[in-house]
């Protein structure tokens, strides 16, 4: 009797704990990150007699989730690639829409200027024409500053997102270790996998994957380390690192470094590694897009700036004076020094024409040499001795720049990063020292070779103006200031587009990942149903069972009697 109802009571635990299984599945449905999950019903060990083996009921040996390593890991690092593309393309987007609107056009208002300078030179002596000239180049000036400051700002926006960033991330990483001690904890009291646990910090790191690429290294006790960057730790079993959206280590606030601070305190740049993610994606969009668009922007305002005002100054104003500079000098290239010994160094532009739209970094390495790293690419691309001046026009590539060391020596370990164009844009203005329109050199003759002055109706001077739209003194000399312009927007909207379309490429395969993993992860409601269904009846019938030994008991307690 007593096994009959033995067995019965076990057919009512184990469809017990099944039913409130697929309750518990039915409730999370929409829980983000659940894993279904499936008991694991065994039949007892047997019981041998004369006539053979009696089975004993059924036993529940375990609650496990329906889960796949592999198709996790392929979500998770799709979502980091899918995040980065995202946030490239989007950033990108917002430059691309403004650099080629046609209200900020800068190949517009280059036009417009250099109309007015022919207006001039049909009419030399009109004062109206030197005005509107006058407006023209404030109008044109105006404009680049305008853009400058919209690219800058764009720079805040970088940083703002990277701090944003940067906060989830230390949240995230603090949570998964607090779940690893919660898992390797669970393990050691039961022996069973916590699944609801394990479902959690996955879903941590999924997160965490969104902001930045992670590799998940599984450990002892249940425990998983997190890797991020060049295989620098971020979480290692309960013990986590933090990130710290900071001033890169020359100074430059405007240009944040993320760096890896461990809970003993050592801090390690790893801005460079950093891949995959929205924080891989702004930062791509930094080193590709927005810093290459401002030093193009700044590139076109030194050859036109040096053109215009080394032209301007070979012809005479209204009054017979040599004319002046016409636009204010372009500031010299920003440099802001990490030395070893307290040295400092300078940099000038000494041919426009060789000026890339790359920021560099020169460290002084063994052997008493340089070396040139472009910043945007992280690649090597020159190598020398360091003398004093470094001349890196007649270096293969030209790159335009003179380097002075102004102060010191050059030591093993002094670094430098050197931006030739990045600032110029901003500050780009017509020389204050012209305040009135007469003063515009439109009249021919050489002061600086003695030549008379022309005349007030002479337009030589400003017809030779007017031929400087046509100078192709920019990009090795292959293009005019309206080229230039023309190749930094076609350069901006071809990156904008290759964006857009990876970014389609990779919702394409998260959404594939992503149904996959519901396949195997996903709670299905039609099937739980089933189940539901299924299980009722069992522990019914196994009540029923109950009913009948607890009937046959009492006839024999009545036979006894």
């Amino acid at each position: 009797m007593s096994s009959v109802l033995n067995i019965a009571t076990s057919g009512l635990i184990s469809f017990q704990r099944s039913l409130q299984t697929i309750s518990h599945n039915i409730s999370n449905s929409g829980t983000e990150g659940y894993s279904r999950q499936i008991v694991d019903l065994k039949q007892s060990i047997p019981t041998f007699t004369g006539t053979g083996y009696v089975g004993n009921g059924v036993n529940v040996t375990g609650i496990a989730r329906s889960y796949d390593d592999f198709l996790i890991k392929q979500v998770r690092d799709n979502t980091a690639t899918q995040q980065q593309s995202e946030a490239y393309a989007t950033l990108a987007k917002q430059v691309d829409s403004f650099i080629a609107d046609d209200s900020v056009n800068l190949g517009n208002v280059m036009q417009e200027f250099f109309n007015s300078i022919q207006d001039v030179s049909t009419d030399p002596t009109s004062i109206a024409a030197r005005q509107t000239m006058l407006g023209q180049a404030d109008s044109m000036t105006v404009r680049f500053q305008a853009v400058t400051n919209r690219l800058d700002e764009m720079r805040a926006e970088v940083n703002g997102n990277l701090g944003n960033m940067v906060t989830q991330v230390n949240s995230a990483s603090q949570s998964i270790a607090k779940l690893n001690q919660a898992i390797s904890a669970a393990l050691a009291g039961g022996g069973q996998a916590p699944s609801d646990l394990l479902d959690q910090r996955d879903q941590q790191i999924l997160e965490l994957s969104k902001i930045v690429g992670v590799n998940v290294l599984p450990q002892k006790n249940g425990q998983v380390a997190v890797i991020i960057g060049n295989g620098q730790s971020l979480v290692d079993g309960t013990s986590y690192s933090q990130l710290k959206a900071q001033t890169n280590a020359y100074g430059e606030s405007k240009d944040l470094d993320i760096n890896l601070i461990t809970p003993n305190g050592v801090s390690t740049t790893i801005t460079s590694n950093i891949t995959g993610g929205g924080m891989g994606g702004v930062l791509g969009f930094r080193n590709q897009i927005l810093d290459p668009t401002q030093n193009a922007i700044g590139r076109i305002v030194v050859g036109l700036t040096e053109d215009f005002n080394a032209q301007h100054v070979m012809g005479y104003d209204l009054n017979g004076v040599q004319g002046v500079n016409f636009f204010s000098a372009p500031p010299a290239p920003v440099v802001s020094g990490l030395p070893t010994n307290a040295s400092t160094v300078s940099a000038s532009i000494a041919n426009p024409s060789q000026l890339g739209v790359s920021d560099y970094r020169l460290d002084i390495v063994a052997g008493g040499n340089f070396q040139l790293t472009d910043m945007g690419t992280g690649s090597v691309v020159l190598t020398g001795p360091a003398a004093n001046p470094i001349d890196l026009t007649a270096t293969t590539p030209a790159l335009g720049l003179i380097v002075n060391v102004t102060s010191g020596a050059l030591t093993l370990g002094d670094s430098f990063v050197i931006r030739p164009t990045r600032g110029v844009a901003g500050q780009f203005s017509v020389n204050t020292a012209i305040t009135d329109p007469s003063m515009i050199a439109a009249a021919g003759g050489d002061p600086t070779l003695g030549q008379p002055f022309a005349g007030v109706g002479d337009n030589s001077n400003a017809k030779a103006l007017v031929g400087l739209q046509k100078l192709k003194n920019l990009v090795a000399n292959q293009a005019t200031y309206q080229d230039a312009f023309g190749i930094a927007v076609s350069s901006l909207g071809s990156h904008t587009q290759t964006a857009k379309v990876n970014g389609e490429a990779q919702q394409r395969l998260l959404d594939h990942s992503l149904e996959e993993q519901s396949k195997i992860s996903g709670v299905n409601l039609d099937e739980e149903a089933a189940k539901l269904v299924q299980f009722q009846q069992a522990y019914s019938a196994s009540a029923q069972v109950v009913s009948i030994a607890r009937e046959m008991f009492s006839d024999l307690i009545g036979a006894v009697r």
